[in-house]
């Protein structure tokens, strides 16, 4: 029997859209730059960003380690020249791009009512994989997304990103659950789907373009098109509404 669920952040509860890609980082990173009296080409810029963040993912991934985005844009403004203010403008920018995320992150509409509707039968948690701690704090207060979860892990805060089993087995520590009592949702396969099941944590994958076309990637227990889907989804893979605060 499903006890609780396991939610993503950005991407499944969260959108961001204009900070969320590696791409709109680099321009924003770059911009920056720009605004702070640098003028440095993009192509230059963009190749040295891409192969710092090669070279740390290949350090950082063996255990998947959160990783250090002002010291990889230190070392990209070194790779570039800049080896005298490279320390403060990586601080300056990191600063600046992380102050963006209060702003622009807004909830789904489906979540408020899904997440209340849920909580009545589920212990829930929000899993996320995001490098600052106090940003994320400070989206999930604009946002007033304490009420909705039993738990939040940030792996910030944990030292190691999804699909680290070590933050899925934090969040059910903190929910008192076992991995088959879970269900992960989740947008993105790698580090939601086959992070969840690396422990045993039945999954739910919200991908419009897979669900579209019939496709369910292996490991991934359901696929749905968006959050008003999850409901059915969940009654698919175990999950049913009996309030859970009885069962405690």
């Amino acid at each position: 029997m499903i006890r609780a669920i396991l939610f993503d952040c950005w991407g499944t509860i969260l959108h961001a859209p204009r900070l969320m890609t590696r791409d709109s980082a680099i321009e924003a990173f770059h911009r920056t730059l720009r605004e702070l009296g640098y003028e440095v080409d993009f192509k230059d810029f963009r190749e040295a960003y891409l192969r710092e963040a090669e070279q740390q993912h290949r350090e950082a991934d063996r255990d998947y380690r959160e990783l250090d985005y002002a010291e990889r844009l230190r070392r990209v403004l070194e790779a570039i020249g800049l080896e005298g203010d490279a320390k403060r403008l990586s601080e300056e920018i990191w600063r600046r791009y992380l102050d963006e995320w209060p702003r622009r992150s807004k909830l789904d509409p489906e979540a408020p009512r899904l997440l209340r509707r849920l909580r009545a039968s589920y212990r829930l948690a929000l899993v996320t994989n995001f490098p600052d701690l106090p940003t994320a704090h400070r989206v999930f207060d604009t946002l007033n997304l304490w009420e909705y979860f039993d738990a939040i892990v940030v792996s910030a805060e944990v030292g190691y990103r999804k699909p680290s089993p070590i933050i899925f087995q934090k969040a059910l520590e903190q929910l008192r659950v076992e991995p088959h009592e879970a269900v992960m949702v989740g947008d993105t396969l790698e580090a939601d789907v086959e992070g969840a099941k690396s422990l045993g944590i039945k999954t739910i994958l919200i991908d419009p373009e897979r669900a579209r076309r019939g496709e369910k990637p292996e490991g991934t227990d359901a696929i749905i098109k968006s959050l008003r889907e999850l409901e059915k989804a969940l009654e698919r893979v175990g999950g049913d509404f009996n309030p859970l605060k009885t069962q405690l």
